[in-house]
């Protein structure tokens, strides 16, 4: 992040302009001296300050995904298995309920978060012009939903310049929501780690056989 950076430029420049003492010909290390304790003092509070920032950050993710899907999910329920689909152009389902279910997101991700870009399944595919953007699946298994199948959900995932570094899946009928963080070289730090509403999950460390599942 940028207090990385100024830390580093910083304690370069400090370091260059400190005072010097030789001796025996060969320049020694500078000494140190008020300025730079107080510098580094300085950027320890910015660090502090960075990582409260993106803790306070993670947690309105977090709990922004959870307030809206459960909101929209306790809406979908009252029409699952009563919607008739239809064929999108690529051969896709589409109800009713992925339209509104589409809107409802948008419009809450534009009131909260009105620097991030959208994208979704129901709109345009292209990228918007933002560092943060979220992907949208209104109803993630509209097979099932207008089926009568339970196993269906609410999909979000956020994106930092191209990176996906959080996810959301809410499955309103079975009352579970799984979210995990990864941040790859974004430079992003926070929270680690893969959730079921709230409890650490993680993959076996069993050796493949004939008598495991595997699941996509």
């Amino acid at each position: 992040m940028q207090a990385e950076l100024i830390f580093a430029s910083t304690c370069r420049d400090t370091i260059n302009q400190a005072p010097r003492i030789r001796g025996s010909g060969q320049e020694l290390m500078p000494r140190a001296n008020a300025r730079f304790i107080s510098l580094l003092s300085r950027l320890i509070a910015v660090f502090s300050l960075e990582k409260d920032v993106m803790e306070a950050f993670w947690t309105e993710i977090l709990s922004f995904c959870e307030t809206t899907t459960i909101a929209i999910g306790q809406q979908l329920i009252l029409d699952f298995g009563k919607l008739q689909a239809t064929h999108k152009a690529d051969g896709t389902l589409v109800t009713q309920a992925d339209r509104w279910s589409d809107l409802m997101l948008r419009e809450a991700i534009a009131a909260v978060f009105p620097d991030h870009g959208v994208l979704t399944e129901e709109t345009t595919h292209v990228f918007p012009a933002t560092d943060w953007c979220w992907i949208i699946d209104p109803i993630d298994g509209t097979t099932n939903f207008t089926r009568g199948i339970e196993i269906w959900g609410i999909s979000l995932g956020l994106l930092y310049k191209g990176t996906p570094v959080f996810g959301f899946v809410h499955f309103p009928q079975l009352n579970q929501s799984y979210h995990g963080y990864w941040y790859g070289d974004s430079g992003l730090t926070g929270p680690t780690g893969a959730y079921r509403n709230h409890l650490p999950i993680h993959t076996s460390n069993d050796n493949p056989s004939q008598s495991h599942l595997f699941t996509l």
